[in-house]
């Protein structure tokens, strides 16, 4: 599967971000990831909720 190079460009600054957050520290920088994975999984499951019928 082939991306867009604008996406990667995107990504590789996120991640650039993200890492001068953590200060380099990689294993922050994944905890980081992870929380926020969280919270946008739960965001989407309360959006669910409250409009079953639209977002399956």
């Amino acid at each position: 599967m082939e991306r867009d190079a604008a996406i990667d460009e995107i990504f590789d600054a996120a991640i650039d971000e993200i890492l001068a957050f953590t200060t380099g520290d990689i294993r922050l920088a994944l905890r980081v990831l992870l929380v926020e994975c969280v919270l946008l999984e739960e965001e989407l499951r309360q959006m669910r909720a409250a409009s079953p019928t639209q977002l399956r």
